[in-house]
């Protein structure tokens, strides 16, 4: 069973997702700031 590789593959994958919208989000902001 793959179980342990498939849960943390699906675990990085969130945490890049979190990671991508936790940077984005405060960009995205201040360039609405800005302009």
């Amino acid at each position: 069973m793959a179980a342990t590789g498939t849960a943390a593959a699906a675990a990085t994958g969130r945490l890049l997702l979190l990671l991508l919208v936790g940077l984005t989000a405060p960009a995205l902001a201040l360039a609405g700031y800005i302009e």
